[in-house]
């Protein structure tokens, strides 16, 4: 029986467990397991293979500085043996990172830091450069489509395997796909995988499936379980998750320029982003993608954006603000400068980014020593290196005249007067060069006359890599050809010649080259000569342009070789700047009104008092606050009629939860946030035929995945899930899924927070009502009978679906049903007798047991005899009759 469980009969083991074909059983060798490494952008992927269970994990995760992430993960892994795609083998920061974290991949005698270079990681037997074609997305489909994982059901295609392990590994985490499928590759090819199986049956005749084959027939390889590979000390979040809580979002640039570029919509990141400098913006949003998870390192965060919110620290928040600024993108001016690709810009940012961090430098150095150990970074920023970053300011303001520099379209730096003799004499020459060249040409002018030549005008002039030359126009040329020809300056030298004619044609080159002028070239107006004073200008003076600037490319060369040395501590020092500039960003976030610093603990739970959704409120006049007090290992099921605020109200809270775990200041009156490891999301369905699916399948995918992958921290929120089926099969899922949580141990389970219309699935024997971790509330409605005239609509908002009338809810429910006058400020319709009056407010246990989906459809826009012929089928179909026929 194969580790997989469940396998086909038709399977032959090629090794049993245990055995050759696992990398564990060899004697010798490390049994840690084997790890692939893909890059691309700003994010890395990692997958682990470990033979002694059996199991294949997956991680993806943002880069940060010098992979610190990364290397901690490898460390903590110890691998085996590290896979890398051959493209990274040149990216000597990556593999640094990766050998110094791994004993089994740095060179015998060699220290850990001096192990980047790639001949000399050839010699390390754990790590391996594997073809990067193997890495590519189609490869790794094509490897995943034939792996079976325990539980899989028998007889699936290679569509419905991928769509099974969609479940296990985000079908948007892309990167962490390549990662596995390179991985499983490299395992096939060197026979190291602990239970591979071969074929000659069924699935061979898939023709989903392709590309993975041995000499022996067809590979089914086998995994106890695929999972995700656990980041210690981040929040997990999914691409999709932080989408549909609109933490990000992007939308097409509103300006012609912008075309085929998006720009940042309304977001969370739009929110918190006040940031001065490019690595400030981009490193809250690397904050915002994987938030901690240590409390000490949010309380750290939330200590220096209190204190600098305070009104005493304004003036540092200012001086700070002016500084920041300044700071450009360092990381890419020290990758040019390195590379020598440097342009004057680069230097005038490079030394504005150095005056701007001496700034940030003094500002930290005049803070209260108490308040500046506060947090590392306020330390490490006053702790930068003065006497470096000085030393290169003064050198590139010695250096480089940059009022001079960027006049003009030329990228290449102007050296400063007075910096060397040789250069200023040079361009004392170069200057004077104009009214000599004059001179020159009234002689040669003269002496081509006395040569018998009658010029209209001659130039000399200096073209830098060419020389000297004698300019002629067209015109004057024919006429100096002519003169030559004839022997004499006749007047009617130019009825002779034909004005098209050009002084180029070979003819007239050899006319003119009789008096001393050698053709060079021509152009639509004018031809190019050089004579005898040409050359002796060219051997006298030379290429005084290519001399100057070979003597200032000399000067910015020994400029680098000065500055170079301290790029690395700027860089560093930038990666502080961008770090205070995320905490200025957010102190700024704090100072909104009845925004709160959350109270970060390691117990489970989430208490908010009077929170608010940080996007509706910016959006929405007069936002109804709500509270939640949700205990570790609870389900908390909220109800209530469509637009009631369900949905507003769950994304409320965990995006309530990301901003605490941030170390941002939260929108509410009192919170107490108890630190979660991951938030996992069921609230946008995607519909896109990229999938493949369709939406439900989707929404029963993550669903699979969150079940599979909460931990006791996490944090599940669901949003109407059910929908997209018929009544009853989403009623029963529903169900399920609540069951599945409330069953679990209260040590074990997460926290599920639910928004559903379907309350009838809150009541025995659907889920146990009586366990006290299954809490249930509802969104407060009035219903009331209108006092003005039927028809009249208060308001135009949008409005969904609804449910069944009084007639079919259970007496408890009818009784918890408002009726009266209308008491608070809310979004109602009239329609069939009844106005609805939305009180967007969190009440306990079912207020209302219907959705009031008619007086929706006519807020929408429906018209109101479409509503009122609809609201006279329900109340048949209530009735269990059938309607009367609609009439003209």
């Amino acid at each position: 029986m194969p580790l997989g469980g469940g396998g086909p009969a038709w399977a032959t083991a090629r090794h049993p467990p245990g055995g050759a074909g696992g990398t564990g059983a060899d004697e010798g060798e490390d049994a840690a397991g084997c790890i692939s490494i893909v890059l691309r952008r700003q994010r890395v992927a990692v997958a682990l293979y470990d033979d002694a269970s059996n199991e294949l994990s997956c991680a993806e995760m943002h880069v940060d500085h010098q992979y610190a992430q990364l290397s901690e993960l490898v460390e903590r892994l110890n691998p085996g043996t590290i896979v890398l795609p051959s493209h990274l083998k040149s990216n000597e920061e990556l593999c640094a990172a990766v050998t110094a974290a791994s004993p089994a991949c740095q060179v015998p005698g060699q220290a850990p830091d001096d192990a980047s270079r790639v001949e000399d990681l050839a010699k390390s037997e754990g790590l391996c450069i594997f073809p990067g074609h193997e890495f590519t997305l189609e490869a790794a489909r094509s490897r995943l489509a034939v792996v079976t994982v325990s539980g899989m059901p028998q007889g699936l295609s290679s569509r419905e395997r991928l769509s099974y392990l969609a479940s296990s590994i985000d079908m948007e985490s892309t990167l962490a796909w390549c990662a596995a499928g390179g991985l499983l590759s490299f395992l096939l090819k060197h026979d190291k995988l602990a239970n591979m199986h071969l074929s000659a049956g069924p699935a061979v005749n898939d023709p989903d499936i392709g590309g993975v084959t041995t000499d022996d027939g067809f590979c089914v390889m086998y995994l106890n379980a695929i999972r995700l590979l656990p980041l210690r000390g981040v929040l997990r979040i999914s691409a999709s998750s932080l989408r549909a809580l609109h933490v990000f979002k992007n939308q097409p640039h509103p300006r012609m320029m912008g075309a085929g570029r998006s720009k940042e919509g309304l977001s969370l990141y739009s929110r918190l982003n006040r940031t001065r400098s490019v690595a400030g913006a981009r490193l809250l949003r690397t904050w915002m993608q994987a938030p901690p998870t240590s409390v000490s390192d949010i309380r750290d965060r939330q200590r220096v954006v209190k204190a600098l919110a305070e009104p005493v620290n304004s003036a540092l928040a200012k001086a700070l603000s002016d500084a920041l600024k300044a700071v450009k993108n360092v990381a890419t001016i020290v990758s040019r400068v390195q590379t020598v690709r440097d342009t004057v810009r680069d230097w005038q940012n490079l030394l504005s980014s150095a005056r701007a961090i001496l700034v940030l430098r003094q500002c930290m150095s005049s803070m209260a020593s108490d308040f500046r150990a506060s947090h590392t970074t306020l330390e490490a920023m006053g702790a930068v290196p003065e006497e470096g970053l000085r030393q290169v300011c003064t050198w590139i303001e010695n250096t480089i005249d940059f009022p001079a520099s960027l006049t003009g379209n030329s990228t290449r730096p102007r050296i400063r007067d007075g910096l060397s003799e040789d250069l200023d004499e040079l361009r004392r020459c170069f200057d004077s060069l104009d009214d000599f060249l004059s001179d020159i040409g009234v002689q040669e002018m003269n002496a081509l006359t006395s040569r018998g030549l009658q010029l209209d005008r001659l130039h000399i002039i200096f073209l830098p890599r060419v020389g000297y030359l004698l300019v002629l126009s067209h015109a004057t040329a024919i006429d100096a050809a002519q003169q030559v020809v004839d022997g004499a300056g006749e007047d009617d030298v130019n009825s002779r010649l034909s004005a098209s004619s050009r002084a180029s044609t070979v003819s007239e080159q050899s006319a003119l080259a009789e008096v001393g002028l050698e053709f060079v070239f021509t152009t639509d107006e004018h031809v190019y000569f050089k004579n005898e004073r040409c050359h002796e200008l060219d051997n006298e003076l030379g290429d005084i342009s290519s001399a100057i600037e070979a003597v200032e490319q000399k000067a910015v060369c020994y400029l680098r070789t000065k500055v170079v040395p301290h790029l690395d501590a700027l860089w560093k020092a930038s990666l502080l700047a961008a770090e205070v500039d995320v905490l200025l960003s957010l102190s700024e976030v704090a100072k909104e009104p009845n925004w709160v610093c959350p109270e970060v603990v390691e117990d489970r739970g989430i208490t908010i008092e009077d929170g608010r959704h940080p996007l509706a409120e910016v959006t929405v006049p007069n936002l109804v606050a709500n509270s939640t007090n949700i205990h570790g290992g609870s389900v908390s099921c909220v109800t209530g009629p469509v637009f009631s605020g369900k949905s507003v109200y769950c994304a409320q809270v965990a995006l309530i939860v990301l901003l605490a775990q941030v170390g941002s200041f939260v929108p509410a009156a009192q919170a107490r946030i108890g630190v979660c490891d991951s938030l996992f999301t069921r609230v946008h369905s995607t519909d896109s035929v990229s999938v493949g699916h369709s939406s439900f399948f989707m929404d029963c995918s993550q669903i699979a995945s969150m079940l599979r992958q909460a931990t006791p921290r996490s944090v599940l929120v669901v949003d109407e899930f059910g929908k997209g089926t018929n009544e009853q099969d989403g009623l029963s899922l529903l169900g399920a899924l609540i069951l599945d949580i409330v069953k679990r141990p209260v040590g074990a389970a997460p926290i599920l927070l639910l928004t559903t219309h379907f309350w009838e699935v809150l009541a025995e024997p659907f889920v146990p009502m009586q366990d006290p971790r299954l809490h249930v509330f509802s969104m407060d409605v009035l219903v009331r009978t209108p006092t003005r005239p039927v028809g009249a609509v208060s308001a135009t908002a949008p409005f969904s679906v609804g449910r069944p009338g009084p007639a079919a809810q259970p007496a408890a429910a009818r009784g918890q049903q408002r009726q009266g006058p209308v008491a608070a400020v809310g979004t109602s319709a009239e329609l069939d007798g009844q106005q609805v009056v939305y009180l967007y407010k969190v009440k306990p246990g079912v207020v209302s047991a219907q959705s009031h989906s008619l007086h929706c459809a006519l807020l929408s826009g429906i018209e109101r005899g479409v509503c009122e012929r609809a609201a006279e089928v329900r109340s048949s179909v209530w009735q269990g009759s059938w309607p009367p026929l609609a009439t003209e």
